[in-house]
């Protein structure tokens, strides 16, 4: 007689039953040397006290708004499956040793998804049964989404950290110190990305809640941190208007129809100075 096959072994992780490891789930991987959630993902697999339970990427592993997603992104989740870690389009598949609908154990939700998704991706994490949150700046579109995602985080008890790394990177403290100890010092904060402007199209509709909110706003994190930059104490707002520093432009949205063509306007770049009441300036 034929013993029977056993059920196929449920992957949790790449480290499910190693002693004192935190159970992470990275809700919103994008692409690779891409997405933001691919690059944490890249540490967290590194880090020994970590077990990566699973990768959530909502856009690239549906089927119905990503028929053919790209080869760099099915060849990670072949890499990922191979290490033990389940990739789902929703946050939904994911299950417990038994079949729970929660986590079985303390687990970081870290949500690092598109701006406009992550208030919906945030509840669904809390009501997976989250402990932790890490969630990617600027975390939400609006300040509402914002106050309402932290009413309920504070309802059910759960830790949410938002990501702002530049506020502790060695660069950046070095810098202030430097600052701190020349006088009438002035620091300007550059901040590049290493798309080209065929790219932008495509960088513009992903991240369509702007450039200021997407990008300068860990530039703008930091002045509120170690600057005193809030909207009450600015004197002066001066933008660089050579285009060598500033540019803004109309792009239409790919795949939009020819019929009904869609445009978007953004900055591809721009740098500004501000002056505090307290007589401070950045840039």
């Amino acid at each position: 007689l034929l013993s029977p096959k056993s059920p196929p072994k449920r992957l949790r992780g790449n480290r499910p039953d190693k002693y004192g490891t935190l159970d992470v789930v990275v809700v919103g991987c994008g692409l690779p040397k891409k997405g933001m959630g691919w690059y944490h993902l890249t540490q967290l697999l590194e880090m020994e006290n970590v077990n990566v339970r699973a990768v959530i990427e909502p856009f690239f592993l549906n089927s119905n708004l990503c028929p053919h997603p790209p080869h760099s992104f099915t060849e990670l989740v072949r890499k990922l499956e191979g290490q033990g870690v389940p990739c789902y389009a929703s946050i939904d598949s994911v299950k417990g040793e038994n079949g729970e609908d929660t986590f079985e154990r303390p687990t970081m939700s870290l949500i690092a998804g598109r701006t406009s998704d992550n208030p919906m991706l945030f509840r669904e994490c809390v009501q997976k049964g989250s402990k932790l949150i890490y969630l990617e700046k600027p975390g939400a579109p609006t300040v509402k989404d914002l106050q309402d995602m932290r009413s309920l985080a504070l309802l059910k008890g759960i830790s949410v950290y938002l990501g702002y790394n530049k506020n502790v990177t060695p660069y950046v403290q070095k810098a202030l110190d430097l600052a701190n100890r020349i006088e009438h010092a002035h620091i300007f904060f550059c901040h590049n990305n290493s798309y080209t402007e065929e790219d932008l199209p495509e960088v513009f509709a992903r991240n369509s809640e702007g450039m200021m909110k997407n990008m300068a706003v860990h530039e703008l994190a930091l002045l509120v941190t170690y600057f005193g930059v809030t909207v009450n104490t600015i004197q002066e707002f001066k933008v660089n208007k050579s285009r060598l520093f500033s540019e803004k432009l109309r792009i239409r949205i790919p795949d939009s129809p020819n019929t009904n063509p869609q445009y978007i306007s953004d900055f591809s770049r721009i740098a500004f100075k501000i002056t505090t009441k307290a007589g401070k300036t950045v840039s």
